[in-house]
């Protein structure tokens, strides 16, 4: 019985462990639409905008606080083209594994960086512009400020991860106590 109850053990500690996976890849693999946006954080944001889209000429950058403020908005040309794999000075991981993925796609980039003073959940907001036409937009939502020691994001949340382990903790301790009493006389 020991061994099944650890390999069931170790199956669901597996599937955790995947499940908590940094999901961020995803969002720059949205490029497929055409539009990205990714932020890097440190002692501020940075939020790094990039299109495939070749008539684009600016981007907007929509920095929305936690209380639906719109705190900053700045607009700026795009940079490039970058041939992938080739990216940016100091591009997020994120992006370079992203262009080493596609080689030979053409991408244009756009960089804003800001300060949030506001604790809490924060939007920025990318809108790409030929002039005053918007060709498309997407958005990037995140914690500010981000702790240092943060339970990764899964899909079914940390209540999920965290009834899940004092599940297995609790079968253990039932499945120990009963083994300790089996073959004892009554």
């Amino acid at each position: 019985m020991k061994p099944q109850f650890t390999a069931l053990a170790i199956l669901l500690s597996s599937l955790l462990v995947l499940a908590s996976v940094d999901t961020a890849q995803a969002q720059w693999d949205d490029m497929d639409s055409g539009y990205a946006v990714t932020t890097e954080y440190g002692h501020s944001i940075t939020a790094w905008a990039g299109t495939t889209d070749s008539s684009v000429e600016t981007v907007e950058f929509k920095w929305v606080d936690p209380n639906d403020n719109t705190v900053w908005n700045p607009t700026k040309a795009v940079l490039g083209p970058y041939v992938n794999p080739n990216t940016p000075p100091d591009a997020p991981q994120e992006i370079i594994s992203w262009a080493n993925k596609y080689p030979g796609k053409t991408v244009w980039y756009a960089i804003d960086r800001e300060e949030p003073i506001v604790v809490g959940n924060w939007l920025v907001e990318c809108i790409f512009r030929v002039r005053e036409l918007i060709r498309g937009r997407c958005y990037h939502r995140w914690w500010w400020p981000t702790p240092c020691n943060v339970v990764p994001e899964v899909p079914f949340g940390t209540i999920g991860i965290l009834l899940s382990m004092f599940g297995v903790l609790g079968t253990f301790i039932i499945k120990r106590k009963r083994s300790l009493f089996i073959g004892v006389p009554t």
